[in-house]
């Protein structure tokens, strides 16, 4: 994507008190995928990692910084950003509570 190129699909926000992170790393990679930033020309995900970042709300991108810490999120790859993400946004499933639902329940 060269800097004279516009952007597909508007701008992005994530909030995590009102949103499902799922949800929207799902639209961030089509986002990526309409603007060309793909693994082969964002090999070491800087592009992604800073759009990542501004699509952040102030006090998701304040979670994401205290995961980080203390390094700082110029210095975290955009795949770990993304693992610290999941880990810590992603619904926790109770092992007992799945293994006891039925089938078609």
């Amino acid at each position: 994507m060269s800097s004279s190129t516009c952007i597909f699909g508007g701008n992005l926000n994530f909030d995590h008190a009102c949103q499902e992170w799922q949800i929207f790393k799902d639209r961030f990679v089509q986002f990526c995928i309409a603007n060309d930033i793909t693994e082969e020309n964002d090999a070491a995900g800087l592009k992604r990692r800073a759009l990542l970042l501004t699509a952040l709300v102030d006090e998701t991108y304040r979670v994401v910084k205290d995961l980080a810490s203390p390094t700082l999120l110029d210095n975290v790859e955009y795949k770990a950003l993304v693992a610290l993400l999941d880990l810590h946004l992603e619904p926790k499933r109770c092992s007992f509570a799945e293994s006891i639902k039925t089938p078609g329940a």
